[in-house]
């Protein structure tokens, strides 16, 4: 067996880090073990641009046996530790706001519009999930898993996040005729499945370098049919958010209702979302019914059935990044570049829009 070019697999410094069992590699870093013609085990060390060389073993002799195993991976990581850090500080502050915040004010969720920390923990939490999506697929595709398996591996997941979610409803003594069906990690489940399940049918497992000079967008270029779906996601929820008519409501409106307008709008608790949300679950619905400021309203859901929907972007966003990151992921600048121009870009369309928040049905909306 001949490896072309052997002296590139060892690098930092001429030391090889897989002769060290406690070393905790890189991203698309990688320990082989390369078996020689006597059979002898050598121990290589790799990154994802120095990898590619080539294994002559020639014409098998009659000894030789086909099956045979020349390569095997020994150790690899793709941990990435700003992700497992900002993942760590979303899930402390979950867990700090559900147990009461220490009273403090800003650890509280906003009574309707506003915000707080309390309400940026759910969305930093879906745009990390999208994140790592990308990192997840695309080394299950790299390692030649088939997709369908991929699919099956998310819908198992998102099935097992929708579970736990209606363990907890139902944790409180909640009887199954009024369970309430949405939830957080309901709400995680079904757009981790959706984003997952449209970035495994549709992600290259290898990088694409046609794009010419259009090259500085292939990360946009490579997920333009994702793209496409998301925004007709996100353009299905906007149209029926402002166009659906509701009974007894104005079209557009997505306020709290109770004692807002002076009563006025007091049967239009979450606008469109909230009229879906009771007209598909019931009873199965969020029952807290007061407000701290607008009084007494009806049932809604701020992890319900648009809300959800809504949340696919967030996720989407937390994709992008993620293709960033693993496109770029040698070129520190280039990641911070295209990430500042997102961050721009979308400030600017939130400005350009006037766009408020609306916590209690998570969602983004114009005032």
């Amino acid at each position: 067996m001949i490896i072309t070019n052997p002296i590139k697999m060892f690098t930092m410094k001429n030391t090889n880090p897989c002769e060290n069992d406690n070393k905790t590699l890189g991203m698309d870093q990688a320990c082989f073990t390369v078996f020689n013609n006597n059979n002898v085990p050598i121990s290589l060390f790799s990154t994802n641009e120095e990898c590619y060389f080539k294994l002559d073993t020639g014409p098998l002799q009659d000894s030789d046996s086909p099956t045979q195993t020349l390569v095997r991976i020994t150790k690899a990581s793709i941990r990435v530790r700003s992700i497992d850090t900002f993942r760590g500080i979303a899930v402390l502050l979950m867990i700090f706001v559900n147990n009461g915040g220490g009273k403090y004010v800003f650890f509280n969720h906003s009574p309707w519009y506003g915000l707080t920390v309390a309400d940026l923990v759910l969305p930093w939490f879906a745009w990390i999930m999208g994140l790592t999506i990308v990192l997840s697929v695309r080394s299950q595709l790299r390692l030649s898993i088939p997709r369908s398996r991929i699919i099956m591996k998310s819908l198992k997941r998102a099935l097992i996040l929708i579970l736990l979610g209606l363990i907890i409803n139902g944790h409180q003594g909640t009887q199954l005729s009024d369970l309430r069906f949405a939830g957080v990690l309901q709400l995680l489940g079904i757009t981790y499945f959706i984003c997952a399940g449209i970035e495994t049918l549709i992600m290259q497992a290898q990088r694409n370098f046609h794009y010419g000079r259009f090259a500085f967008l292939q990360d946009i270029l490579d997920a333009w049919i994702q793209w496409l779906i998301i925004l007709t996601l996100t353009a299905i929820h906007l149209l029926l958010t402002f166009l659906l008519p509701v009974p007894g409501c104005p079209k557009g409106y997505f306020g709290p209702g109770g004692s807002s307008y002076h009563k006025r709008y007091s049967n239009c608790t979450g606008g469109v979302a909230g009229y879906i949300d009771r007209f598909i679950f019931g009873n199965h619905i969020y029952n807290r019914t007061t407000n701290l400021i607008y009084g007494d309203v009806l049932p809604h859901d701020p992890e319900g059935i648009m809300n959800t929907l809504s949340a696919v972007l967030i996720v989407a966003l937390g994709v992008q990044a993620g293709r960033i990151l693993f496109c770029y992921y040698l070129h520190n600048f280039s990641k911070i570049i295209r990430w500042f121009c997102w961050a721009v870009v979308l400030g600017l369309i939130a400005g350009f829009c006037v766009i408020g928040v609306k916590k209690e049905s998570f969602q983004l909306v114009k005032i």
